[in-house]
């Protein structure tokens, strides 16, 4: 059955199109699963345009990661282009709804996972019809009060289209972003005591959901240079050891089980 992921974040720097591409890196070419991703962060395209750029340049990814990708035997998997607003699809240059993608993808069946990563703009009607039909939602959290409360306010919209009667959503799990073993265990209890009216009402939906176990570290920029690539990491890099003690393998273990059906 295909399982529909996506991270969701209104504020930029969240992490959400690096944990994409970590997730589908890890599901396509360590556990030889059927991935798409759909890049709805219009008009950056930051994972489309990287694909493209290391599609053209062969330089642009270190030997080795080419070696790793080989050694593999996986293609890459496709990467499309959407938008939130159906006005701005282009048949012209293949940038299709996000809703019609995901619904097309769907009704495929032979995908196993399709990623969606949407822009930061969640006050819309168009981004609930978007999550409506993701099965699991994953929402970055910073100890920052201004970040948190904007992620907060992501989380609140996505309560409310959970509510509605026609929805797809199986699960919403919070988890901390830019972690550092420094920060408060008090702040985050704290912080994390708004989540529970929030995930109440997704308990009375029979909707899976929580605060996530594992810990991202405390910049994007603290994973290896191959995460970010989309042809393919080291094998096992993604299981390594983070610069800053923690590791990401916790966070895939616990993903996969989140989202286990």
């Amino acid at each position: 059955m295909t399982k529909v992921v996506s991270f969701v974040a209104q504020k930029g720097g969240s992490a959400k199109s690096t944990m994409t591409l970590i997730m589908a890196n890890y599901l396509a070419y360590k556990e030889k699963k059927s991935v798409v991703v759909i890049d709805g962060d219009f008009p950056q395209y930051s994972i489309y345009k990287t694909r493209q750029k290391e599609s053209a340049d062969d330089n642009s990814l270190p030997e080795s990661v080419w070696k790793s990708h080989q050694a593999v035997g996986v293609p890459p998997y496709n990467i499309f282009c959407g938008v939130a607003d159906a006005s701005q699809a282009s048949e012209e240059n293949k940038i299709y709804p996000v809703t019609d993608l995901i619904d097309g993808l769907v009704k495929n069946g032979t995908i196993d996972y399709i990623f969606v990563d949407l822009a930061g703009t969640v006050n819309s009607t168009s981004f609930i019809e978007i999550v409506k039909r993701i099965n699991y939602i994953f929402v970055p959290f910073m100890e920052a009060e201004n970040l948190f409360n904007s992620n907060l306010e992501t989380l609140l919209m996505i309560a409310f289209a959970s509510k509605m009667t026609s929805n797809n959503i199986k699960g919403v799990f919070e988890f901390w972003h830019k972690y550092r073993p420094n920060m408060s265990v008090k702040v985050l209890e704290e912080l994390s005591e708004k989540f529970i009216p929030v995930n109440d009402s997704f308990k009375a939906l029979n909707i899976k959901n929580g605060v996530m176990m594992s810990k991202i570290g405390h910049s994007t920029k603290a994973y290896s240079p191959e995460i970010w690539n989309t042809v393919a990491a080291q094998p096992n890099s993604y299981l390594s050891v983070m610069p800053n003690g923690l590791n990401l393998g916790n966070f895939i273990k616990e993903f996969l089980n989140l989202t286990n059906e």
